[in-house]
């Protein structure tokens, strides 16, 4: 049988303008069923059959923040891409409770972007992040790079739909509780935004739900969302912004 390798990638930049999905590329039959009562159930080198390893990716597939879900048929393993060292837990969580062994998929947990300090930006402008400064977990809220040109002469902006990356901070001791993930792929979409002076627009946004890494709500208080907007041409860092968490 020719290896043959299926890929589903999801990445979320963002919510509206900024948000980028990558859907499914099924190269496998979905039904599990139909598989395990065909001949078509080939043992792979691992020694898992295939509706094992499609049982596994069905398992796999509604967990929260996977940006890397595939097959692959040569070695016969699931492989999974996390943005947060703590979803592998949910991970083997999920797999155990089909009945499968945690080995039957290859978790990578994908590093940790670290913003730009600084804005490098040099045409004259005002950066702010625009969205609720109050959020009830569990319950998605979104916030937008709003850039006004405060400069003579006009602004152009060329960049991707992913060059918006946040984290989050616990505002009372500056502690990181939701890491910026370091986006695994995105769509090769050229956005561009031309300012007039004294112009205002919309650059990209991002979304968040009040959870940590671990997919699971924050204790209610307030928190700082820190933003980078990184083209590889210029860094433009608005003010962090306080929100406040509640249930």
């Amino acid at each position: 049988m020719p290896k043959r390798m299926w890929l589903a990638l999801a990445l979320t930049c963002g919510g509206g303008t900024g948000a980028i999905t990558v859907r499914e590329i099924p190269a496998l039959p979905l039904s599990r069923s139909a598989a395990a009562n065909s001949t078509h159930d080939p043992v792979y080198p691992s020694g898992y059959r295939r509706s094992q390893l499609e049982a596994a990716r069905e398992a796999l597939e509604t967990l929260p923040g996977w940006t890397i879900l595939g097959l692959d048929e040569a070695e016969g393993r699931v492989l999974i891409g996390l943005n947060f060292e703590a979803q592998r837990a949910q991970a083997g969580r999920r797999l155990r409770a089909r009945g499968l062994p945690v080995d039957i998929a290859h978790i990578s947990i994908l590093p940790v972007l670290t913003l730009p300090p600084r804005t490098t930006l040099a045409h004259p402008h005002q950066a702010e992040l625009s969205g609720p400064a109050t959020l009830i977990a569990g319950e998605a809220g979104q916030w937008t790079l709003r850039l006004t040109n405060t400069g003579r002469e006009g602004l152009h902006l060329e960049y991707g739909a992913c060059d918006l990356a946040f984290e989050v901070r616990r505002a009372d001791d500056d502690e990181t509780v939701r890491p910026a993930p370091t986006p695994s792929v995105c769509t090769a979409e050229l956005r561009i935004l031309d300012l007039a002076p004294g112009r205002t627009g919309d650059v990209l946004s991002f979304s968040w739900n009040g959870s940590g890494p671990d997919g699971q709500p924050l204790p209610p208080g307030p928190y700082l969302l820190r933003a980078a907007f990184d083209n590889r041409v210029f860094v433009i860092r608005p003010p962090d912004l306080r929100v406040n968490l509640t249930r």
